[in-house]
């Protein structure tokens, strides 16, 4: 619907229809994730491990920082954003290295997550960055 919005009726310049359009689609993305690992919790019955939790949790609060930066940007914030990134990636490597085979799926769902969030840092300087604020 938002995309369906965004393109009858823009938002005012088309940078941040682009921009938003994109953002929407990331979102939606995000959401389908989050899905897949419900269906799987459900389904499956799967009972994520304490260290699986922990990297879910860590996922969820880059997830927070992203949502917080883009409502209150600060640039210093962009590099906290991508320094945790990198590490939440260097704990899904570790944690997929040594897991069980019904542990993958889950952990290969919460990478693309992770992926899909940190790759949103560029997006939120694109809009919120404004050069004269930050001087």
């Amino acid at each position: 619907f938002c995309k369906r919005v965004l393109c009858t009726r823009g938002h005012g310049s088309y940078k941040d229809t682009c921009a938003l359009y994109y953002l929407v689609d990331q979102l939606e993305e995000i959401g389908d994730c989050y899905k897949s690992m419900c269906k799987i919790v459900v389904n499956e019955k799967y009972a994520p491990s304490k260290e699986i939790m922990s990297l879910c949790q860590n996922i969820h609060a880059q997830f927070n920082l992203l949502h917080t930066l883009f409502y209150k940007f600060e640039l210093s914030k962009v590099s906290e954003f991508v320094d945790e990134s990198k590490s939440i990636k260097n704990k899904i490597e570790r944690t997929l290295s040594k897991a069980r085979n019904k542990d993958r799926q889950f952990i290969v769902i919460l990478r693309t997550l992770a992926d899909k969030i940190s790759n949103l840092d560029s997006f939120v300087v694109l809009v919120k960055y404004d050069p004269q604020k930050q001087a």
